[in-house]
């Protein structure tokens, strides 16, 4: 891969790819939070862009709670730039519209 697209592309890619034993021991949701702390700037954005389109094309509620959860990790436990900031913010702003929206549709299906 580095010699193909360069050693930047593949240490991106290595930092992005899962680490499936590390999921196993401390869970998912948890590996998450810790992974994206440690992560690059570079490689953050490319997440946080990846799951501000996963959390805007109709996410369980799970999916919600859990980046939220992970959200919030990710602003106490680590300095971000503006741009993380804009990114984290408008991820949890697209939860709560999430949730707003499977509130509106429960509320219709019962009346």
């Amino acid at each position: 891969l580095a010699d193909r697209f360069g050693p930047m592309v593949a240490s991106i890619v290595f930092e992005l790819t899962n680490d499936e034993m590390e999921i196993k021991l401390i869970g998912k949701k948890e590996y998450q939070k810790k992974k994206k702390v440690g992560m690059s700037s570079y490689a953050l954005i490319l997440k946080l862009a990846d799951r501000l389109h996963n959390i805007s094309d109709n996410p369980t509620m799970k999916m919600v709670d859990d980046t939220l959860e992970i959200m919030k990790h990710l602003l106490a436990a680590r300095k971000l730039t503006k741009t993380h900031s804009m990114m984290v913010n408008d991820i949890i702003a697209e939860c709560y519209t999430a949730k707003a929206n499977a509130l509106n549709n429960k509320q219709q299906m019962v009346s």
